[in-house]
């Protein structure tokens, strides 16, 4: 998920620039990528209703690259567009080794687990005492042994998939409201860096430009 922040997108008004006013306005850019990239990380950290942060890898995931006419801001993280624009329900169940080491992340996740294993091995050594006999199964079920972490994390993972490919995952638009907060500061961080050039003064309808430029909001593989 990306987005780039270059002059293409306002230049109709800046047609006789002179060089030293394109290189402020991208100087400007670039500044204003940096501050959106500050504002998505902390977006990320206090996004409803919970953070969307266990790793880190989200958050580290974001970076601005210059570039000659702008800069481009990026969130690279596999799951960044899941995350930012959700999932619809009635789909195929996700991955399930990410939500298996996930759920070993959570020990309280863990431990619901390991004791609906636990049940479910009593249950199932009640079924086979009625044909076997209950000394031969109670054998049996010691001879399986307690379940363990991994087995319980993958039945916890396995009722989170399919809850997902059911109900889907609601969007949490954290790159979305980091944009909407940071139009303001990035609009200013332009129309400064221009100003300093001392070859221009902002007007209003520059200004409207640089502010329409922003409104367009930001895009991406998984957008809908």
């Amino acid at each position: 998920m990306t987005r780039r922040l270059t002059l293409t997108q306002f230049q109709g008004w800046l047609t006789h620039a002179t060089p030293e006013l394109e290189a402020a306005a991208v100087k400007g850019m670039r500044s204003a990528a940096l501050y959106l990239n500050r504002t998505v990380v902390l977006e990320i950290s206090q996004t409803e209703p919970r953070p969307a942060v266990d790793t880190g890898e989200l958050r580290n995931s974001v970076n601005v690259t210059m570039v000659p006419d702008g800069a481009i801001v990026s969130v690279d993280a596999p799951h960044a567009g899941v995350i930012e624009y959700g999932r619809r329900p009635g789909g195929r169940q996700p991955p399930s080794q990410p939500l298996i080491d996930w759920v070993l992340r959570h020990p309280e996740l863990l431990k619901d687990g390991m004791k609906a294993q636990r049940a479910a091995l009593k249950r199932q050594t009640a079924r086979a005492a009625k044909v076997v006999g209950k000394a031969y199964a109670r054998r049996a079920a010691r001879a399986q042994g307690i379940p363990g972490r991994e087995v319980a994390a993958r039945g916890v993972a396995f009722v989170i998939a399919r809850s997902i490919a059911r109900k889907g995952i609601a969007p949490r638009h954290y790159f979305a409201k980091a944009w909407t907060r940071s139009e303001a500061n990035m609009t200013a961080a332009i129309l400064l860096a221009i100003a300093k050039t001392g070859s221009w003064k902002p007007t209003a309808k520059g200004r409207i430009a640089i502010q329409t430029m922003f409104k367009v909001g930001p895009k991406g593989p998984g957008a809908p």
